[in-house]
């Protein structure tokens, strides 16, 4: 059975796909609510150096409103400092964890997850009495793209980069909310993370030997324009 790093395996979606996947592969468990900062390069460096894997799933990113940003009903609200934030987590720490692998291995698999809003703008519309979408969640997993074609495109021909960006996933939010959402899906409802586990295994697989640099929506339609 083949080895498996996860790293954010601790979230709604991680934990869900983790216990999953633990089916088909052999499964190591990172997050930062584990003890783990992907932002320490040497930390990256020792989790690698210390145990070979065959494959890397990358849900780990800075998701979550931060600061006073998590107020903002103007672009006055962001605050610079949280764009920092955003990009080291979702693309420093990331870029660092894909060539590392690289480093301490011969082959392999990365699957990197984006988002919806790194396929197109979020619509603040959906936020109304809320807060605006952060502009540097939407930046950063927009970036999350290019990164895992350059890897793919740039690696040896041993290793694959591939990307899912799924779309949002149902937690318990206010049904106002899951109504308003809903209703801009062709499918008609929120992600449920059981639909993530499928296109993973995948991408992950074998069976998608030949895919390499593909970014795949798994959002019900959301991101059709």
């Amino acid at each position: 059975m083949q080895t498996l790093f996860i790293f954010g395996s601790e979230g709604v979606i991680g934990s869900h796909l983790a216990a999953q996947l633990s089916k088909n592969f052999i499964i190591h468990c990172f997050d930062l609510r584990l003890g783990h900062d992907l932002t320490n390069h040497e930390e990256v460096e020792s989790i690698f150096s210390s145990t070979r894997c065959d494959a890397v799933l990358n849900l780990f990113a800075l998701n979550e409103h931060v600061g006073r940003s998590s107020l903002a009903l103007s672009y006055d609200d962001f605050q610079l400092s949280d764009i920092t934030k955003y990009m080291q987590v979702n693309i420093v720490a990331l870029f660092d964890v894909c060539r590392t692998f690289i480093k301490y291995n011969k082959s392999g698999v990365v699957l990197n997850y984006s988002s919806i809003y790194g396929l197109g703008v979020p619509d603040n519309r959906l936020y109304d009495g809320g807060s605006m979408k952060h502009i540097g969640y939407s930046v950063s997993k927009s970036a999350v793209i290019p990164l895992t074609q350059y890897f793919a495109k740039n690696s040896d021909p041993s290793f694959r980069f591939n990307c899912i960006a799924p779309g949002g996933v149902f937690a318990e939010q206010p049904e106002t909310f899951v109504a308003k959402y809903s209703d801009r899906t062709p499918l008609r409802r929120m992600c449920h993370v059981d639909d993530l586990v499928g296109p993973t295994i995948f991408l992950l697989s074998p069976q998608s030997s030949y895919v390499n640099g593909a970014v795949l929506p798994v959002d019900g339609g959301f991101s059709i324009r």
